[in-house]
């Protein structure tokens, strides 16, 4: 089922992509000079909105609505004796981790000045970078010269009680005093190029998509340990002691994603 929504969602994005910046194809030599190319910063635009969505909808629709209903959520969730979920944080590193698995070189990292595992403490470069985001409350993009990378460091900002409270609450964390909106740290894209095709912006997408559905995916299998597990379905945490299948949550996903995502790229392919 999951490879089927893959391929589906692929299939569903490369269409657009055709329908979106397809011409009469040059002759074979001519398409490297000739191709649309699609600046980087349009590209850290599209895959920050597709993943706040999603980060978005894992938080308030699975986390807070879910805690509600009796499910945890912890740190150590992969811990059988844990029989928890990941937090939002972590649900994002999963996603991180499952699209540094994929084809595409676009990576993702959550960093912070203030974050509860020093791994993902900002330095150098990026620390700066993270300050002007502190600062302004907007995103920086910038080349990183020790990486030779193109990044992007896009404002995380705390959601939801449930966001401040995991940090608040625990005796890691540098930072016990967060509140709801606040910045507590920067959701971080890296790309090796300054542009991409058409071609490569649809695979890109795709495999952010599949990462991000995959990671939810991932603890819905978690969840079948637990002695007496939620009810599959396409019912919500909201509704009861329920989940949405990893299929349900793709299509959530899509739908309040989509519009969007397909303003940018009609924009980005000169429509009016």
């Amino acid at each position: 089922m999951r490879t089927l929504a893959l391929v589906l969602a692929t299939g569903t994005l490369g269409c657009l992509g055709i329908y979106l910046f397809a011409t009469a194809p040059p002759a074979l030599g001519e398409r490297e000079a000739t191709a649309h190319r699609i600046p980087i910063a349009t590209v850290f635009e599209l895959v920050a909105h597709e993943n706040a969505v999603a980060r978005a909808l894992y938080t308030e629709q699975i986390v807070q609505a879910g805690m509600a209903r009796g499910l945890r959520f912890s740190e150590d969730w992969r811990e059988p004796a844990e029989r928890a979920g990941p937090l939002p944080a972590l649900y994002l590193r999963e996603t991180g981790a499952l699209l540094a698995q994929s084809p595409v070189e676009l990576r993702l990292f959550l960093g912070s000045d203030r974050p509860i595992n020093r791994a993902n403490r900002f330095t150098g470069a990026q620390a700066a970078a993270f300050a002007r985001v502190r600062e302004t409350g907007a995103p920086v993009l910038a080349f990183a010269d020790d990486t030779q990378l193109h990044t992007a460091l896009f404002p995380d900002i705390a959601i939801a009680r449930a966001c401040a409270d995991c940090h608040n609450d625990n005796a890691d964390s540098p930072e016990h005093g967060w509140r709801v909106g606040d910045i507590m740290g920067a959701t971080t894209w890296s790309y090796p190029r300054d542009s991409v095709t058409p071609e490569e912006l649809v695979q890109i997408l795709a495999a952010l998509r599949g990462a991000l559905h995959e990671a939810y995916a991932q603890y819905v299998d978690h969840l079948s340990e637990l002695p007496d597990p939620p009810a599959i379905g396409d019912r919500w945490p909201r509704e009861g002691y329920f989940l949405p299948s990893p299929e349900a949550f793709a299509d959530e996903h899509a739908r309040l994603a989509s519009s969007a995502t397909l303003a940018t790229l009609l924009r980005t392919a000169g429509a009016p």
